[in-house]
């Protein structure tokens, strides 16, 4: 798996992962403060940030950002 992200210690506005099989996942922060997942089709959906799994969703964020260094 591998990512693309920011500077450590920053909310990264957008990482892109790279599955085992080649699929990449976008995450990027949506306008209204949620998380925006696109496949590699741009199919898209926002997890707006009141939802039970933006929690798990951000530390992921961060986790894949710390990842890069």
């Amino acid at each position: 798996m591998s990512t693309d992200a920011t500077e450590e210690g920053e909310f990264p506005e957008e990482v892109t992962v790279t599955l085992d099989n080649g699929q990449e996942i976008r995450m990027s922060r949506s306008d209204d403060g949620g998380i925006e997942l696109c496949n590699g089709d741009e199919a898209c959906v926002t997890l707006p940030a009141t939802a039970p799994e933006f929690l798990a969703i951000y530390e992921f964020f961060q986790t894949m950002a710390r990842k890069t260094r």
